[in-house]
């Protein structure tokens, strides 16, 4: 993924890492790996790493097949795809046509959707630049008909099923208010609201956790983030009723993954460009399913749904927003998204240590994330465990 957002410095440092760890525990990873670390030395012209990889890549699956060890397409797919990168490098061009229909017709097989569409862009460029402008056109017609499947697949359904719920719900809570109000007991219906209310969030934070059901302590992700980031607006001396609000509303900034197709949300190895932008659109996603809601809390959620992926700096999704123009509840649920997702294990990574987290989230002080929010946030740390002061840089807690 590193390497898909073009921070291939980092993307070596941490695929060196990742390919060490693979060739340990988890040899199956070792080709994508190598060819995901091709594909960053090609983007830093090295080359010769670059070919060093793939053939290394190239070695490994010829010896599980010799020792008949079932490989997996996604595999020999981005090894393929990662020696057409390089081809393209060296100005071999028909060589990289070649390798990167290897790769199609692997995808294709496969069923792997994503990965097809990702590699008939790379098709449809290099047939452009070469003046083949008829196979340039056949490709991007397919790949117009492969993102429309990949969008419509398996998510029409989770949609209206919960365009469903949150409209009966809506329209009970609605009923129920008026049916309170008639009496005058104003009191009650303030109380019956608020209970209404409480049921709604619960009722959509179940939806939520759809998207985190294959792993127990990712369900338990959103909760965290609500709670830390509650805890955080408290610090910045946000008002009880904000805080509390907050809480519940940090529970659903997740949501809109309950539209992104399982085979993504699952996957364990990295993401392509293609498939990280299909995540992408779950901040708009999830605002769509929220915004409307007479509730709160819901309106809250619906805000932080959008925007907690902004930065700082504006080079976030999905509207490239940047500062104070980023409401204060994505800035706060930003920070507290990124160190619950460091500190948990993944299918696809190990749990950071919390000073590592820490340490991510200082870096990112005043690009990625609100430098007054991290201060507020480092306290909240601390407090909460006093320990960690003494393993903290100093210029953390300036």
């Amino acid at each position: 993924m590193r390497a898909d957002r073009h921070e291939d410095l980092l993307a070596v440092s941490l695929g060196e890492s990742a390919l060490g760890v693979a060739k340990e525990h988890a040899p199956e990873f070792v080709p994508e790996i190598l060819a995901r670390l091709a594909i960053a030395y090609v983007s830093l012209s090295a080359l010769d790493r670059a070919l060093s990889c793939l053939d290394e890549a190239d070695s490994v699956m010829r010896d599980r097949t010799a020792r008949r060890v079932a490989l997996s397409p996604g595999s020999v797919v981005t090894v393929r795809t990662a020696r057409g990168d390089l081809y393209v490098a060296q100005h071999l061009r028909d060589h990289a046509l070649r390798e990167w229909g290897s790769a199609l017709d692997l995808a294709t097989e496969a069923g792997m959707t994503e990965v097809a569409l990702s590699v008939r862009e790379k098709l449809a460029n290099l047939c452009k630049e070469m003046g083949r402008f008829e196979q340039a056109l056949m490709h991007q017609e397919a790949r117009y008909l492969l993102n429309e499947e990949m969008f419509n697949r398996g998510t029409d359904l989770r949609i209206r099923t919960l365009q469903i719920q949150h409209d009966t719900e809506a329209a009970r809570q609605q009923s129920e208010i008026i049916r309170l109000r008639t009496t005058d007991l104003e009191e009650m219906v303030g109380q019956r609201t608020d209970q209404i209310e409480l049921f709604q969030v619960e009722a959509l934070q179940r939806v939520a956790e759809l998207a985190e059901f294959r792993d127990t302590d990712a369900a338990a992700h959103p909760v965290r983030v609500g709670d830390l980031a509650a805890d955080v607006a408290e610090e910045l001396g946000e008002d009880h009723e904000y805080v509390d609000r907050l809480r519940l509303a940090g529970r659903l900034h997740d949501i809109g993954k309950v539209a992104v197709p399982d085979q993504i949300l699952m996957k364990t190895g990295p993401l392509t460009a293609t498939e990280f932008d299909v995540v992408k659109t779950h901040t708009s996603l999830g605002n769509e399913m929220l915004i409307g809601s007479p509730s709160p809390v819901v309106q809250l959620a619906a805000e932080l749904a959008l925007t907690h992926h902004e930065r700082w700096d504006g080079t976030g999704y999905p509207n490239g927003v940047a500062g104070d123009l980023i409401p204060l509840s994505g800035r706060i649920v930003g920070v507290a998204d990124v160190f619950d997702a460091l500190i948990s294990a993944r299918v696809y990574k190990h749990a950071w240590s919390p000073v590592d987290a820490i340490n991510y989230v200082v870096a990112g002080r005043g690009s990625q994330f609100d430098p007054r929010v991290v201060r507020a946030f480092i306290a909240v740390l601390l407090r909460r465990d006093p320990s960690l002061a003494p393993l903290l840089d100093r210029s953390v807690l300036a």
